[in-house]
């Protein structure tokens, strides 16, 4: 499965910027798609988005960088947590709905 969230820390390693100026640029990115009604999670934000707002930047749409970086756990557990606030807003949405009937 290829990741479709880029993380504050790969966006650092990419672009090779301090941490705390990575997080700052996902914070932004998050920020823009909240004003266009998107959910966002702290900290990640949309591989295809960042590749749009950074146009012509070369990412490894599989990451390989990324699990040698932050080893493979670690891409794993970012992609379960991104599957589990899925779920959580699936199931917000539906006792919302629930509750408006």
């Amino acid at each position: 499965m290829k990741a479709q969230f880029i993380t504050a820390a790969e966006v650092a390693e990419i672009m090779g910027v301090s941490r705390t100026k990575a997080y700052q640029i996902v914070r932004d990115m998050n920020n823009e798609l909240k004003e266009q009604g998107y959910l966002t999670i702290n900290g990640k934000c949309p591989l295809r988005y960042f590749q749009q707002k950074f146009h012509g930047l070369e990412i490894g749409g599989d990451f390989d960088r990324a699990k040698k970086a932050l080893g493979k756990e670690k891409v794993e557990a970012a992609v379960e947590s991104v599957k589990q606030e899925e779920a959580r807003v699936l199931a917000e949405k539906h006792r919302k709905h629930q509750y408006t009937r």
